[in-house]
């Protein structure tokens, strides 16, 4: 977390942290440690069914700085949707603030399409895209 500034402006800064994943223990989701060997080289965040829509859901995907655009980012998405197809679910949702267009360009390099654009209770825009599984 400490090397995605960007993403902490987004989602909470390193103090907040524990405020953060407490927001998040009523979705019943799944944080994850990724690893290379012994090397941690990612986070992620998913949830099986999601009270906006049912459905399955990436809410969150950190890659070390140092492993990124290596291929490592898709390689876990690709595991997450593997684990999300062998539980029978046939479609995964993100949601991404629109103006982050790099992080659209990365879940669309995953297979994700634009779904629709969606507003929070804040007026802020999201970009909710979509993975048929």
């Amino acid at each position: 977390m400490s090397e995605s500034p960007e993403w902490q402006s987004e989602e909470c800064h390193e103090d907040q942290l524990e405020g953060y994943l407490k927001r998040y223990d009523m979705l019943a989701g799944e944080w994850c440690v990724w690893y290379d060997g012994q090397e941690p080289i990612g986070i992620t965040f998913g949830v099986e069914w999601a009270p906006s829509n049912e459905k399955a859901w990436i809410g969150t995907i950190l890659i070390a700085k140092n492993k990124r655009r290596q291929g490592y980012g898709q390689a876990i998405i690709g595991e997450m949707i593997a684990n999300f197809t062998s539980n029978q679910h046939d479609v995964l949702f993100a949601g991404v603030p629109i103006e982050k267009l790099s992080w659209i360009h990365f879940l669309s390099s995953c297979g994700f399409e634009q779904f629709k654009v969606e507003e929070d209770e804040a007026g802020r825009s999201f970009m909710i895209m979509v993975h048929p599984l």
